[in-house]
């Protein structure tokens, strides 16, 4: 028997997870490859069609849900195709199999080529203008967001709504628009905002403030003289003050520079270990938190 017609089930399901419905193609079902194909790239543009409405609205304990819930559906769709091509391949392993003029490793590799510029074009669309996922590397925003805090962030928002005092936000520092800072509005356009100590005025009134770290181990000590906030522009500040570069260090963001909202952490772990480490040091209790 001429090996070069057997079908290996380990590379029908490679294929299948590189591109959906490739494996089955492999193993001499055009046919239902490209109706599994064409049923996964249809599936995407309904989970599209879902979430889209949902990224112009606030947060909610339904909306995470529901993310998490397509994100399940669609991964076991996925994994769905994958075992069917091992299975098929995995049944005809031993047996002949008459190769089509599709069944060559050129067409394979040509096909993964462009399914592959495809889906690089799609993700980097995406994680321009709709969702970008974020980890954090410092404690500059604990306790609401820790180091290894890994979340997903709305990149829409902001294009229905307008940022408020208290609004976690992600945005470009001044004078670096490939950088990526988590911040706090605490100031508005046309606000008074002044730092004796502890207490943040607006307005020359007190700032009721529960998210900010603090207590005997951070001692809030800070003074920043009354400024006027300029329109268009917002005074951000890190929840751990003793321990962020914000506002006070480089002024008000422009509002055109603020580009997303950060909406849940869908994963977390100890920052700054090797990938082992971090694998037995999951914070299960922050995963789905809702970043308020």
């Amino acid at each position: 028997m001429n090996t070069e017609t057997q079908r290996k089930w380990w590379l029908a399901g490679l294929f299948s997870y590189l591109v959906p419905g490739l494996g089955q193609v492999y193993s001499g079902q055009l046919v239902k490859g490209l109706l599994m194909h064409i049923g996964l790239t249809l599936w995407g543009g309904v989970l599209f069609g879902i979430l889209f409405p949902l990224l112009h609205q606030p947060v909610t304990p339904a909306i995470v849900l529901r993310f998490f819930v397509l994100l399940i559906i669609s991964v076991l769709l996925h994994w769905a195709i994958i075992i069917e091509a091992i299975r098929k391949a995995w049944k005809r392993r031993k047996s002949s199999f008459a190769p089509q003029a599709y069944n060559r490793w050129f067409v394979y590799l040509i096909v993964i080529a462009l399914f592959s510029l495809i889906n690089v074009i799609e993700t980097h669309a995406i994680r321009t203008c709709v969702i970008r996922p974020f980890r954090i590397p410092t404690a500059s925003m604990e306790s609401t967001l820790r180091a290894g805090d890994m979340l997903i962030s709305n990149l829409l928002y902001f294009s229905t709504h307008n940022p408020e005092r208290g609004d976690v936000v992600i945005f470009h520092p001044p004078n670096q628009p490939n950088a990526y800072f988590i911040k706090r509005i605490i100031g508005l356009p046309g606000d008074s905002i002044e730092i004796r100590g502890s207490d943040v005025l607006i307005n020359g009134n007190v700032v009721d403030e529960p998210y900010v770290l603090s207590g005997s181990d951070h001692p809030l000590r800070d003074n920043f003289e009354a400024v006027q906030i300029p329109m268009q522009h917002y005074f951000v500040l890190g929840d751990n003050r003793n321990n962020s570069r914000d506002s006070r260090d480089f002024g008000p963001i422009p509002r055109n520079q603020i580009v997303g909202k950060p909406m849940f952490v869908y994963f977390s772990s100890v920052h700054g270990r090797t990938l082992f480490h971090r694998l037995f040091a999951i914070r299960f209790g922050r995963i789905g938190r809702i970043i308020r």
